[in-house]
């Protein structure tokens, strides 16, 4: 059974539904806890791998490859376009968010999932 996504998917559910009401102290300290297990785990996975030097290198061919070829101007101007349709689906007269804090949540959205 899919325990890990079906705990992600009610995650954000119950977050997007009720992160709201949370206190800014509460959500800063539940990121510091997430990001501590993010580290650990991938220290922990960093000694069984076998094949490192090829991620490193795959990873440093990715960057060489997006920077050649702009992907990040790309990507913010396809999100730019994303912008308007979003509006029009989700009201947004009570957000008061400038068009730098949207493209910074939708690109973080897009790479969370």
């Amino acid at each position: 059974m899919p325990i890990g996504v079906i705990v992600n998917a009610s995650s954000v559910l119950l977050g997007g539904f009720f992160g709201n009401r949370l206190s800014e102290d509460f959500k800063e300290k539940l990121n510091m806890i997430f990001s501590a297990c993010s580290m650990g785990m991938g220290i922990f996975s960093i000694a069984p791998m076998k094949y490192m030097p090829a991620v490193i290198f795959e990873v440093i061919l990715g960057i060489i490859v997006g920077l050649a070829i702009h992907l990040g101007k790309i990507f913010n101007h396809g999100v730019l376009l994303m912008q308007r349709p979003i509006t029009r689906m989700i009201p947004t007269e009570n957000l008061s968010i400038s068009r730098d804090e949207f493209m910074s949540l939708m690109v973080t959205a897009t790479v969370l999932f």
